[in-house]
This record gives C-alpha cells, sequence and structure tokens, in this order.
C-alpha cells in the first residue's frame, strides 16, 4: 500500500465529518500513520477584526475547536490510534491546504450538498481537494461509517494528470480487496440534424 505517515483530519464538530474521522482513523490504525485532528477556529465568526497576534482561547468558537479535536482523540484513543489535536485560527480553507504540505493524506467530511445549495455557499471540500498539497479523501456525512471500500470507482482522461490517482486508487483497491471500475468519458458534440 502507498505509505500514507501522517494523515490530517480536518474537523468543525459537525455530524457530517463523522464518517471521514471513522474512516481516517482505521486508515492509521492499518498504515501505522500518525494522525492529526485540525480545527479552524473561524475568524469570520467575529464580529470584530482579529488580533493574530492574540488569539481568543476563550472564545466559544475557540472552545467549540477544542471539542471538536478531542472527540476525535477519544475516538482514535478507543481505536488504538493516537491522535494530535490541532486548533489554529484563521481561515478554515486557507489553513487546511496550508497545513497540507505536511501530510501524506487528508481525509474530510462533507454535507454533500447539491445544486443551489452547492452553489451559492460553496465548498471547502471541493476547494481542498483541488488546491492541497497532498491527495485528498472527501467522505460525504450522509456514509455508513468505518473502514470498508468494496467498490472503486477511478475516472480518468488518459492523461499524466490522473496517473497519480489511478495509483491510489489501486492501491486502495488492493488495501480492500474491492472491485475497481474504471471510466473515461468521451465528448460528444452537437451534431446537427437535418429534418426535411
Amino acid at each position: 500500500m502507498i505509505p500514507y505517515k501522517k494523515i490530517l483530519i480536518p474537523t468543525d464538530g459537525s455530524n457530517d465529518t463523522r464518517a471521514a474521522i471513522t474512516f481516517a482513523l482505521g486508515m492509521g490504525k492499518i498504515t501505522g500513520a500518525e494522525v492529526t485532528a485540525l480545527c479552524v477556529n473561524d475568524v469570520s465568526n467575529y464580529a470584530i477584526p482579529w488580533d493574530a497576534s492574540a488569539p481568543d482561547t476563550d472564545s466559544p468558537h475557540f472552545k467549540s475547536c477544542e471539542k471538536a479535536t478531542q472527540t476525535v482523540v477519544d475516538l482514535g484513543a478507543q481505536m488504538g490510534v493516537e491522535v494530535t489535536p490541532l486548533v489554529v485560527t484563521g481561515i478554515p480553507l486557507r489553513e487546511i491546504i496550508d497545513a497540507s504540505k505536511n501530510y501524506d493524506l487528508i481525509v474530510m467530511g462533507t454535507a454533500g450538498r447539491a445544486g443551489v445549495s452547492l452553489m451559492l455557499l460553496g465548498s471547502v471540500a471541493q476547494k481542498v481537494v483541488r488546491f492541497a498539497s497532498c491527495p485528498v479523501l472527501v467522505i460525504r456525512g450522509d456514509q455508513p461509517g468505518g473502514l470498508a471500500c468494496h467498490r472503486i470507482l477511478i475516472p480518468t482522461d488518459g492523461t499524466y494528470i490522473t496517473r497519480t490517482a489511478i495509483t491510489h486508487g489501486l492501491e486502495m483497491a488492493r488495501a480492500f480487496n474491492a472491485e475497481v471500475t474504471v471510466l473515461s468519458v468521451a465528448t460528444v458534440r452537437s451534431i446537427p440534424i437535418s429534418l426535411g
């Protein structure tokens, strides 16, 4: 299996992160990786300008982050996985992407919003996938918890850009003895049809 030595679990304490946390802890147990639970004390929650030199560790937002990371630490202890809690203050997207430079894998949850909700709110997970320095595994919050993969879909356009994703997908499939489907989609251009 691809050696994941350091795994990062971003969490905000919501139920949407629970399945990702369970999966990541299971991966940590299998690989022996160091696991870090990261919660970002979001500065956009503050009505007054944020002072980077003096983070407000007594604020309800900071305390919520401490509780969120402690939950991951406790779950890790139940599974026999040591977890390092990390609370930082900043913009969640920026802090997660910046932290990605120091990890081999990010496992994060998402609410699985679609349509107008996704367009209006955007998706931190979607942007982390695009800009992180390491592979990102996103698990929808409505998925059952646990470490199991039975079927893996690997989309590819045949270019070198997808090679790393293919390698990771195949290694995951080998680790879980999962069925693999490789998907490549050909673009079909509109062809005018004569009716006369």
